[in-house]
């Protein structure tokens, strides 16, 4: 995406907010969202975030939060229908510098109530470029239109009801009353 360099901030740059910053991507960056995503449509994104420093022990990182709403049009993964979602999406990021990051094997434990991270390199963080990517995890990975179980249907493909174990047996008992009707 090609934020605006309003959006682009150095920890320097962060530390002298005293506002949350408001974002409305116009519609040249919505543009490159719709083709980065692979969407039909964004007819609307906007954003309200704070950046505020990171607490020990990350000192050095900073804390992304606030809310992305948007309205985005995809295509149903049955039927290729548009489909419309207007969502708002709560953001919740703590942003480290990539020095920072830990390479490291071994196994640990995920903390509900731990921070996405992201790592960020050069000195500069596009907050535009996170929310937006917020924005489009925070979707249905499987949007579905009205219509979209009969479309399949049309097609040949199965239900879950129909392709499991019970369907199996389902479709045997039907097979086996017919033999035995005629």
């Amino acid at each position: 995406m090609s934020a605006s360099f309003d959006h682009i901030f150095t920890p320097q740059d962060a530390a002298r907010l005293t506002q949350p910053l408001h974002i409305i991507w116009p519609d040249v960056e919505r543009a490159a969202l719709v083709a980065r995503f692979d969407w039909l449509a964004l007819d609307a994104l906007s954003a309200t975030l704070s950046l505020n420093p990171a607490a020990a022990p990350h000192v050095g990182g900073w804390l992304l939060g606030g809310e992305v709403t948007g309205d985005v049009t995809r295509a149903c993964v049955a039927s290729g229908a548009p489909v419309r979602e207007k969502r708002r999406v709560s953001v919740q990021l703590l942003l480290l510098p990539q020095e920072q990051q830990l390479v490291a094997e071994e196994d640990f434990e995920l903390d509900a109530a731990a921070l996405d991270t992201l790592y960020f390199a050069g000195g500069r963080f596009d907050v535009a470029d996170m929310a937006a990517e917020s924005f489009a995890l925070a979707l249905n990975p499987w949007p579905r239109a009205k219509g979209a179980d009969a479309f399949l249907r049309e097609k040949g493909v199965l239900g879950e009801e129909e392709a499991g174990s019970f369907g199996a047996l389902a479709a045997l008992r039907d097979k086996m009353a017919g033999k035995g009707g005629g």
